[in-house]
């Protein structure tokens, strides 16, 4: 049975308790009140009956009696006294009994009220109750995610490690082939172009085109007839030629005129390269390395975009306009997104 009920039932039953025991009391102090008025009129008559016995008896000695009776009437009067002062008491009584009475009325509205706070608090128990099971879940269920989460991260550190260590190994590879590059370069003493640390090749900025120009000058074929030989003769020995996923020839400008004029020439002068190294005039390498070539080699032009600053930091428009050979290794993208987690990883 819930709790309110019970409490309903309990309370009228202390109501319906209340009133028998108020019942009682009123009908007892009532008997009382009618056996000592029915004492009093009852002694009252007897003593008259005795009285008048008496007198018809004893009609000589009534002027000897009459003292008594007088006595007998004082009593009387002084018992009336008493009943009426134990009716004033009984009133007392009676009016102390109202007033508790009414306090008992308060004292229930007050239990009433209490026992309508008691509900509303129990429903607010209840509902956080409601509320701290769904708390309980929720973190259940993130703590789930979190051992997930954990797993997940051990697994991605253990897949980590082991693309440090091909990162490790293909920046073996490129800076071994860097260092090759040089040295067949310094061995076969070619000029006019550098290799810088990531082993891209950056030719001088007039060794192949004049201003403005994508056709190669015959300067600019005699060196791509030295260079290229000995740059693929490194690149695409047996020792590397396996780790070499794609060259790359870009066009640069410096930054006159708008941005398509600069894009559509800085293509074309990597276009150019690319033609003559694999066309019939180009004789530094057999058809095969060619062939080989179109499936590796790609142009693409830059515009502007990247210009070289000089030392007082202003563009160098001679600098700026050149052509870039540059190679990329298997899974350099893979290994480039290594070294962003890393980064990440160690960032704050």
């Amino acid at each position: 049975m819930p709790i309110s009920r019970r409490r309903r039932s309990s309370r009228k039953t202390e109501d319906k308790s209340f009133w028998i025991a108020y019942s009682d009391l009123m009908s007892s102090l009532l008997l009382v009140f009618v056996l000592v008025l029915f004492f009093s009129v009852y002694q009252y008559y007897e003593m008259n009956d005795a009285r008048m016995a008496e007198l018809d008896v004893k009609q000589d000695e009534l002027s000897l009696k009459q003292a008594e009776l007088d006595d007998l009437v004082i009593r009387l009067s002084q018992q009336e006294d008493r009943l009426r002062i134990q009716s004033d008491e009984l009133d007392d009584k009676t009016a102390q009994l109202d007033d508790k009475t009414t306090q008992l009325e308060q004292k229930d509205d007050q239990l009433k009220g209490q026992e309508s706070s008691l509900i509303a608090t129990q429903l607010a128990l209840e509902l956080q109750q409601a509320e701290l099971d769904a708390l309980k879940s929720r973190l259940a269920d993130q703590s789930d995610e979190l051992d997930a989460a954990r797993a997940s991260y051990a697994s991605q550190v253990a897949s980590l490690m082991n693309q440090k260590s091909d990162l490790e190994q293909l920046l073996g590879v490129r800076r071994e082939l860097v260092e090759t590059l040089v040295r067949a370069l310094e061995e076969n003493q070619i000029t006019g172009a550098k290799v810088d640390a990531t082993g891209a090749i950056v030719f001088e900025s007039d060794l192949l085109f004049d201003v403005g120009r994508s056709d190669i000058k015959l300067a600019g074929k005699d060196f791509l007839s030295s260079f290229i030989p000995n740059y693929l003769k490194v690149l695409m020995s047996e020792e590397y030629q396996r780790h070499v996923s794609e060259i790359i020839i870009e066009g640069h400008t410096d930054t006159t005129g708008g941005y398509e004029t600069n894009m559509t020439l800085s293509l074309a002068r990597a276009d150019s390269v690319l033609r003559y190294i694999i066309g019939e005039e180009f004789d530094g390498i057999g058809s095969a390395q060619k062939e080989m070539l179109k499936k590796i080699v790609h142009p693409t032009g830059c515009a502007f975009m990247n210009p070289v600053y000089g030392a007082d930091g202003e563009i160098d428009m001679n600098a700026s306009r050149r052509v870039v050979i540059k190679f990329r290794l298997n899974e350099e993208d893979a290994i480039n997104n290594v070294i962003e987690l890393l980064r990440r990883e160690n960032s704050p």
